[in-house]
């Protein structure tokens, strides 16, 4: 009798555990997304500060040969390239795809705005303002 009783807690707390966490899957996904975010915040910072330094954005994301975002071009899974469209007036934006959505209070203060739906996701950056928004209008492929 008392063993079954453990055996219904234990199966309880897992239960538990894994609505709280999420599948392994969904663990996996949202390391992902976690990744290409930490990506795009690297592209974005190598960006702007390329637009500082030479006053024009590189034609495509290949061209950013800096070391630090190397590794940072391209989807961990596909290996696509991530989306990139130069704008007018030194803006730019950039795009990928995400598994799961995240939402602004599932991130730390400061970060809300890279929160995301799942499915292609698209952020834009003018002249020290930022957009976050489905990319559902994007341009005609990335660079």
């Amino acid at each position: 009798m008392l063993l079954g009783v453990v055996a219904i807690v234990i199966a309880v707390v897992v239960v538990a555990a894994l609505r709280e966490a999420g599948s392994p899957t969904q663990a996996r996904q949202r390391k992902l997304d976690e990744r290409r975010v930490d990506d795009l915040r690297a592209l974005a910072s190598a960006l702007r500060t390329r637009t500082s330094e030479h006053h024009a954005l590189p034609p495509r994301l290949a061209d950013l040969t800096e070391k630090e975002v190397l590794d940072h071009r391209a989807d961990p899974v596909t290996h696509a390239p991530y989306g990139y469209w130069p704008l007018a007036d030194s803006g730019f934006a950039l795009g990928t795809r995400f598994d799961l959505a995240q939402e602004q209070d599932e991130l730390d203060f400061g970060d809300s705005w890279w929160a995301h739906g799942a499915g292609p996701w698209k952020y834009q950056f003018n002249a020290g303002r930022v957009s976050s928004l489905p990319d559902s209008s994007s341009p005609a492929g990335p660079r």
